[in-house]
């Protein structure tokens, strides 16, 4: 908001516009304000599905960004992203315990703490540390390793088109919106993803015994 106060104040006294040119500025900043609102409620929204209560945050920051590919700031290690220029936000929360970096664009948000790659925010969340704990279980006993010797490299909120979690199943699955979370793992240099709904937790894609 203070860039574009800056700016209108710069240009508006040079500008030999008429007089609607002042109603125009007024109109663009507020419609750079509106997106910026927009942006700090999805992050709100975003930490709220991950079980954070957002309420006890206060916006520190909130900036827009252009990232140069659709990765938002975050990408992870073995994904392709797409090279064009992304606009969004990049939102950061204080509380209590610690910051939450949120980054927008569009439709789609992103909680990333790390540099160059996803990373965990600085609290636990509500169900994910059970979840990420039974994932690493599950990864240990088919590559016969130590739980302790499965590295968690970052998780991300997700919301799957149905019980199905993104991942193929066995059963049929049922239609409808479930929120959850794809966690990512690695060992012995190879990553391995995780889906969960915070009730169960699915190999995707599934894991062939080694």
């Amino acid at each position: 908001m203070l860039q574009g106060c800056t700016f209108f104040t710069i240009a508006c006294p040079v500008a030999s516009a008429g007089p609607g040119t002042e109603h125009t500025a007024d109109a663009l900043q507020g419609l750079d304000v509106e997106k910026r609102d927009l942006a700090i409620a999805r992050a709100r929204e975003t930490l709220r599905t991950a079980g954070v209560d957002p309420s006890l945050l206060t916006v520190t920051r909130a900036e827009p960004v252009t990232w140069p590919d659709s990765s938002l700031g975050c990408p992870q290690a073995g994904i392709q992203y797409l090279q064009v220029l992304t606009p969004g936000y990049r939102i950061e929360l204080h509380g209590t315990q610690g910051n939450y970096f949120v980054h927008i664009a569009g439709n789609r948000s992103i909680v990333c703490t790390g540099k160059g790659g996803l990373t965990r925010p600085v609290v636990p969340l509500r169900g994910i540390d059970l979840m990420t704990q039974r994932a690493r279980e599950m990864l240990a006993s088919v590559v016969h390793a130590p739980a302790e010797q499965i590295n968690v490299v970052g998780f991300e909120p997700q919301v799957w088109p149905d019980t199905g979690l993104g991942c193929l199943s066995p059963t049929q699955s049922v239609s409808g919106r479930v929120s959850g979370f794809k966690i990512k793992l690695e060992h012995g240099g190879r990553q391995y993803t995780f889906n969960t709904d915070l009730h169960r937790v699915i190999a995707c894609p599934a894991i062939d015994a080694e």
